[in-house]
C-alpha cells in the first residue's frame, strides 16, 4: 500500500490565470500469485485560485479511481483496467478547460522468440467538461468519446539496443461535428538504455 500526493500549479503572463490542485490519495497492489495482480486506487483532488481559462468554466473538486488486474504467461501478459480522473485540456488543438473523464483500457503482450515483442491495447475514453451550463449556452458538446487502438512490435538488437514500430487509431464521436476526428498514426522508435 502507498499514499500519494500531487501539486499542480499553473502561471499565465498572458492571462490573469493562476491556480493549484492538490491531489491526494492511497493505492494499493495485491500478487494472488506469481502470475496475476491487482492495483486499486482511491483519490480526491481541489482546485484553489482561478481554474477558469478564457472563455471557460472552473473546475469543481472530485474523486479520482483506478483498478487494474493483471495476468501475466509464459511469453506475455494481459490487462483490464479501469479509471477515473481530471484532465486540464492544454494538449488539445482548441483547449476547452478542464475535464472529468472515465476511461476502460485492455492490454496484452506477447513474445513469439526471443528479442521479439508484440503488444497491442485498445481504450474507451468518456469525457465529461466542466460546467453543463455555459456549454449549452454556448452551443458545445457537453460530453464526447474517444476510442483508441494501438499494436505495434519491438525488437532487441545488440544488448541495449531496440527498434519499434507503432500503429495508434483514434476515433473521437461528439455530439458536436467541430469536436470529431478521426487519427491514423505510424511510429517508429530507437531505444538505447543499459542498466546499472
Amino acid at each position: 500500500a502507498s499514499l500519494y500526493y500531487g501539486l499542480s500549479i499553473r502561471k499565465s503572463i498572458d492571462f490573469p490565470i493562476q491556480y493549484e490542485i492538490h491531489d491526494a490519495g492511497v493505492s494499493f497492489d495485491h500478487s494472488f500469485s506469481r502470475s496475476t495482480s491487482v492495483s486499486l486506487g482511491l483519490g480526491y483532488y481541489k482546485p484553489t485560485g482561478d481554474t477558469s481559462l478564457p472563455g471557460t468554466p472552473a473546475l469543481d473538486p472530485g474523486v479520482t479511481s483506478l483498478i487494474r488486474l493483471e495476468k501475466s504467461f509464459q511469453r506475455g501478459s494481459v490487462g483490464l483496467g479501469a479509471s477515473t480522473g481530471w484532465d486540464d485540456g492544454l494538449m488539445e488543438i482548441v483547449p476547452r478547460g478542464f475535464t472529468k473523464f472515465g476511461t476502460v483500457i485492455g492490454s496484452v503482450d506477447y513474445q513469439p522468440v526471443e528479442k521479439i515483442n508484440v503488444f497491442a491495447n485498445a481504450s474507451y475514453r468518456k469525457n465529461s467538461y466542466a460546467n453543463e451550463e455555459i456549454d449549452i449556452l454556448l452551443n458545445q458538446a457537453t460530453e464526447d468519446e474517444t476510442y483508441t487502438g494501438r499494436c505495434g512490435v519491438d525488437w532487441a538488437f545488440y544488448r541495449w539496443f531496440s527498434l519499434g514500430l507503432l500503429y495508434t487509431y483514434t476515433n473521437r464521436i461528439s455530439p458536436d461535428p467541430d469536436n470529431e476526428f478521426v487519427d491514423n498514426r505510424i511510429g517508429l522508435t530507437l531505444t538505447a538504455q543499459k542498466p546499472f
